[in-house]
C-alpha cells in the first residue's frame, strides 16, 4: 500500500460521491486492497457494508462521523480477491442481506467511500462486482 500525501487526501475527499466511487474502483484494483470493518460476533451488526480505498480515508470519515455504530468498529484491510470471491457473494445471499424487522432494508447494501460530509455511493453487490471486474480487465 502506498502512503497518501495530505494534498492527495484533501483533493480526493473534496470530490463528489460519484468521482470518489470511480477513484475507489481504480485504486482498489491497482492496490488490490480494500478497507472496511472487521466482522466478528463482537462487532455491531451494520445495515450497510461501508468500504474505502485507503485506511486514511476511512479513519477521517469514522472520526467525524455521526454514525455511532461506526465508532465502535475496527478497521480492517481486505484483499480485493477476498472481497470479490468471499465477502460480496456471501452478502448477496438473502439471509446475509442487511435486515430490519425481517425485511431487507437496503437494496443497495454497500456504501462506497463515505466522508464526514457525504454518505458516499450506495451500490448493489452486482454493480460493485461488475465495476471492479471491468476495471480489472485493464490489468490483464
Amino acid at each position: 500500500m502506498k502512503k497518501l500525501s495530505q494534498k492527495q487526501i484533501d483533493s480526493v475527499m473534496a470530490l463528489p460521491a460519484l468521482k470518489r466511487y470511480q477513484h475507489f474502483i481504480k485504486t482498489v484494483c491497482d492496490w488490490q486492497i480494500v478497507w472496511g470493518f472487521e466482522t466478528n460476533s463482537r462487532q455491531p451488526r451494520l445495515h450497510i457494508l461501508p468500504l474505502w480505498p485507503a485506511k486514511e480515508y476511512a479513519e477521517l470519515c469514522i472520526q467525524s462521523s455521526s454514525i455511532e455504530e461506526w465508532k465502535n468498529c475496527k478497521l480492517k484491510a481486505f484483499e480485493l480477491e477476498t472481497l470479490t470471491e468471499v465477502i460480496l457473494p456471501e452478502l448477496k445471499k438473502p439471509k446475509n442481506l442487511p435486515q430490519e424487522g425481517g425485511v431487507t432494508s437496503a437494496p443497495d447494501p454497500i456504501n462506497v467511500f463515505a466522508t464526514s460530509n457525504d454518505p458516499g455511493t450506495r451500490v448493489s453487490v452486482d454493480r460493485l462486482l461488475t465495476d471492479l471486474n471491468k476495471e480489472l480487465e485493464n490489468y490483464k
